[in-house]
C-alpha cells in the first residue's frame, strides 16, 4: 500500500491509474527485453544456421568467380617483353594477358598462312580487346631480314637483337629508349621538342634538345632516318597571334611582336620570304624557321 501511495502522490494518479500503471510496467519490461532474446535464440535454430550457410556459400562462389575471370589481371602485374606475333608461343601470349581463346586464334591465323606485317594487324583477331591491344602495341616487334627503305614507315624495329633504323618523326618514347644512352627522361625531351617544333626537318636539330651531347646525337642519327616527303606543321603568319608565334622555339617574343607589327602596318604577307624585310629577324633565325611558316 505504501508503494501505491508514493506512486499516486508522485505522479498525481488516482487509485485506478496507479493499479493500471503497476500492471503496465512489467509488461513494458518484458516487451523491451524480449526482442534481443528472441533474435539470439532464433539464430541458433535450424533456420538461422541455414541462412548463414547460404551466405557463406554465396561469398565462396563470388570469390571463385573473381579468381577465374580471364584477362582481368591488372596491367601492372604483367611482366611485358618485346614479342613477334609471327613467332611468339601460346604460353608467352598468355603471360602477356591473352586469353587461351585469343592465343589459339592467333596461332590458327598463322597456321593458315597468315602473317602479321604491322602491329595493327592484331586487330584482325575478332576476339582482340582494344584495351589489351593498346597495352601491347609498344611491345610488338615485327622481325625482318632486310632493312626498311628510307622514307617508308615500317613497324619493324628489331632484327637479330639490333635496333633497326626508324623514322625520327614517327617514333614514340619507347622506341627512343631502345637506343643505348636514351632513358625515359631524354626520350620524353626528344618527343616534346619535336612536337613543339612541329616535326624535325633535319637530324641536326637533335643538338637543340637539352641533355644530348654530340656522341649521343650521332648515335641517334645513325639509328634513325627522316622521310623526305615529311611536311612539318606550319604556322600561318597572316593569322597567327603574337602568342602563337612566340610559342615556336625559333621565334622569340620580340620577333613575334615584329611580325605582327609589320603585318598591321604593311598588310598581309604574300610569301614567307617577305619576312626578310622585317629587320628584327636575324638571317639565321629566318633560315631555321622558314620550313615552319606558311602564307594562306
Amino acid at each position: 500500500m505504501g508503494l501505491r501511495r508514493h506512486i499516486g502522490n508522485f505522479f498525481g494518479f488516482t487509485r485506478a491509474q496507479v493499479n493500471a500503471f503497476l500492471i503496465l510496467l512489467p509488461l513494458l519490461v518484458v516487451f523491451i527485453f524480449s526482442e534481443p532474446v528472441y533474435r539470439r535464440f532464433s539464430n541458433r535454430g535450424p533456420t538461422g544456421i541455414m541462412e548463414k550457410a547460404k551466405l557463406d556459400s554465396l561469398i565462396a562462389r563470388w570469390q571463385v568467380v573473381e579468381e577465374v575471370k580471364p584477362n582481368e589481371s591488372k596491367p601492372d602485374s604483367v611482366a611485358y617483353f618485346y614479342f613477334d606475333p609471327n613467332t611468339v608461343t601460346p604460353a608467352e601470349l598468355m603471360s602477356l594477358g591473352f586469353s587461351s581463346r585469343l592465343a589459339n586464334q592467333l596461332v590458327n591465323y598463322r597456321n593458315k598462312g597468315g602473317r602479321f606485317q604491322h602491329v595493327h594487324d592484331l586487330l584482325r583477331l575478332y576476339a582482340m580487346d582494344s584495351a589489351l591491344y593498346r597495352r601491347l602495341k609498344p611491345w610488338v616487334v615485327i622481325r625482318s631480314a632486310s632493312l626498311p627503305e628510307k622514307g617508308k614507315n615500317s613497324e619493324t624495329i628489331v632484327a637479330g637483337g639490333n635496333v633497326m633504323p626508324f623514322d625520327l618523326n614517327r617514333a614514340d618514347t619507347l622506341r627512343f629508349q631502345m637506343l643505348k644512352g636514351i632513358g625515359a627522361v631524354r626520350a620524353r625531351r626528344i618527343v616534346k621538342y619535336r612536337e613543339t617544333l612541329g616535326g624535325f626537318v633535319s637530324a641536326h636539330q637533335l643538338y637543340e634538345v637539352y641533355g644530348l651531347d654530340s656522341a649521343l646525337v650521332q648515335h641517334i642519327t645513325n639509328q634513325t632516318f627522316l622521310d623526305p616527303l615529311f611536311k612539318p606543321e606550319q604556322i600561318n603568319i597572316n593569322e597567327a597571334s603574337e602568342a602563337q608565334l612566340a610559342a615556336h622555339p625559333y621565334i622569340s617574343k620580340a620577333v613575334a611582336r615584329a611580325i605582327v607589327t609589320y603585318r598591321f602596318q604593311h598588310g598581309r604577307f604574300r610569301s614567307a620570304d617577305d619576312l626578310a624585310d622585317v629587320r628584327l629577324i636575324p638571317a639565321e633565325t629566318y633560315r631555321k624557321v622558314k620550313p615552319y611558316l606558311a602564307v594562306e
